[in-house]
């Protein structure tokens, strides 16, 4: 009995050893061609925006990368017929609305049928162009006061704010005025003591004018930041002797000392400032640089 129960648990130990050896290299192979896919997937991806050729996207096997590609070649060559080739409405929206964007023509936001799409698509056109009257065709009223926003910002020209329905963007937007055209004078308009210190904050970003912080009363960690802004615009350590909190203190002493403006990220492939456009390196550069990538094992 105790021998036929040895062999028993002997058997189903092999069994289960077995299935797991068998289950890990399944896994193994099959990370092995979705590594494959997604690799060619941006070889061909980088190919199509080199080329500007659209029937490359094609050969991209998933359709979500196969969609990026389709935006970014209708882009560059500013032709709307390529965002058709996308089969998900929502994807043909966004495409319609990068392609209005870069052609700086708010009539193709009308073929959009996502209704928040489309008002962005006004949003962004509106802005490209400078033309106020384009934020009146927008028709949800949270985004038509973004766009007065934008509108009031590119043009400095604080009368637009008036425009805006909801009070709380209203003041964002008079001190975003504020702090484009430096006068910290906008400021003392605004009646409520928080606004006004937000646009104090701001306007001392951009200009460096460190009493602004001083007129900071009702939030420490506000002023801490605001000492913190102005420091890095002067890059002037000493400024950070203000700051209360002691860890931004530190950071502030070592990031106005190195003269950098912004905190880095890092990233697999290496430092990266936040002010890089789009936050992500150029994936076609470093797929052309990096001599380490392993060749194509499986032809697809």
């Amino acid at each position: 009995m105790k021998k036929m129960w040895f062999l028993f648990l002997f058997a189903f130990v092999l069994l289960l050893g077995y299935v797991i050896l068998n289950t890990g290299v399944i896994n193994f192979f099959d990370d092995l061609i979705d590594y494959q896919i997604q690799l060619r997937d941006i070889t061909k991806y980088c190919e199509a925006l080199d080329k500007k050729d659209p029937s490359i996207c094609a050969q991209i096997w998933n359709q979500e990368r196969r969609n990026i590609c389709y935006g970014e070649v209708a882009v560059s060559l500013k032709e709307l017929g390529i965002c058709e080739r996308m089969q998900n409405s929502n994807w043909r929206d966004g495409c319609y609305s990068a392609v209005a964007n870069a052609k700086k023509e708010h009539t193709i936001c009308d073929r959009i049928q996502d209704n928040e799409i489309k008002d962005m698509c006004y949003q962004l056109v509106a802005k490209a162009t400078e033309n106020l009257s384009i934020c009146d065709r927008i028709k949800d009223q949270w985004y038509m006061d973004l766009c007065y926003t934008k509108m009031a910002t590119t043009k400095k020209k604080l009368s637009i704010c008036d425009r805006i329905q909801d009070l709380q963007v209203k003041y964002f937007c008079y001190s975003d005025v504020a702090a484009v055209k430096e006068d910290s004078k906008i400021c003392d308009k605004l009646l409520n003591q928080t606004n006004k210190e937000v646009c104090y904050g701001m306007v001392a970003k951009v200009t460096g004018n460190i009493t602004l912080c001083d007129k900071i009363i009702e939030d420490n960690s506000s002023k801490d930041l605001c000492y913190y802004d102005v420091a890095l615009k002067k890059k002037d350590p000493e400024i950070c002797e203000r700051i209360q909190e002691q860890e931004l203190k530190e950071i502030c002493d070592h990031e106005a000392s190195t003269g950098r403006e912004k905190p880095v990220i890092i990233t697999p492939y290496g430092v990266m400032d936040q002010n890089i456009s789009g936050g992500i390196p150029d994936v076609c550069s470093q797929l052309e640089n990096d001599k380490s990538l392993p060749p194509l094992l499986i032809p697809f």
